[in-house]
């Protein structure tokens, strides 16, 4: 009899072991979780910033790249790390018209919030100009090289800088990070919005606490100082959301 028990439970402790190597796909409704649409929200940007600015095989097109569809929301959960398998469709509507099909996994710590974008890939699905004249545009959305920024090599480290700091004080001000000591710890994305004058700047950053607790963070912020002195054109507050969620342009409008 104790055998039979034993080895019950070596057969339950084999099949939870399984059961934690395997996605699950999600429900519509569980894959509506606002932490698991920011994980994918900052998934597809910075897939998009690799296939512009690193990708040799098939580099991407810079321009206003916006998400069409998800295919599927995967989960795979272990003891300390959650792993989200994200399927999406991803567009390119200025210039050269382009859809791509991206996959790509987030690992998420549940009890302080780190994530890490720990794999990801994408194929081309069509281009829909193909033997048509391509639309020249002028201005729109030029989504920068994040790797100068994560070095501190960058010229508008700076205001990434500045803008993090306005951001920590007026969000521990209003409730919407606790009262810690703050820093950067990974910029995922960073776009320019070229047609803005003076420029307007938006950042995916991941902050870090002295509690050691992780924070996703979009920033939008105008940098005045390129029109003159800054007492006479003193920098805007930044905009910011904390564990932001992808938002359409068209709900701006």
């Amino acid at each position: 009899m104790k055998l039979f028990f034993f080895t019950l439970a070596l057969l339950f402790t084999a099949h939870l072991a399984l059961a934690q190597d395997e996605y699950v796909t999600l429900s519509s409704d569980e894959a509506n979780d606002g932490t698991i649409q920011s994980l994918k929200y900052f998934g597809w940007k910075f897939v998009i910033e690799k296939g512009i600015h690193q990708s040799t095989k098939f580099p991407l097109e810079n321009g206003d790249w916006s998400i069409l569809s998800t295919e599927s929301t995967e989960r795979r959960t272990t003891d300390e790390v959650t792993y989200y398998r994200f399927t999406v469709q991803l567009g390119l509507y200025y210039g050269t018209e382009m859809t791509i099909r991206a996959r790509y996994v987030v690992s998420h710590r549940p009890s302080n919030g780190r994530f890490l974008i720990s794999s990801w890939t994408y194929t081309k699905i069509q281009n829909a100009n193909t033997g048509q004249e391509e639309e020249t545009v002028t201005g729109g959305t030029d989504v920068l090289d994040i790797r100068p920024l994560n070095s501190g090599s960058s010229d508008l480290n700076s205001l990434l800088d500045y803008a993090i700091t306005a951001t920590v004080e007026d969000a521990v001000e209003q409730g919407a990070l606790p009262d810690a000591s703050y820093s950067l710890k990974y910029v995922y994305s960073a776009e320019d919005f070229e047609t803005s004058v003076p420029p307007e700047y938006h950042f995916l950053v991941s902050l870090v606490n002295d509690d050691g607790n992780y924070y996703r963070v979009k920033i939008e912020i105008v940098d005045n100082s390129v029109l003159g002195n800054s007492e006479e054109y003193p920098q805007d507050e930044p905009i910011y959301k904390i564990n932001p969620v992808y938002e359409p342009i068209s709900t701006f409008a």
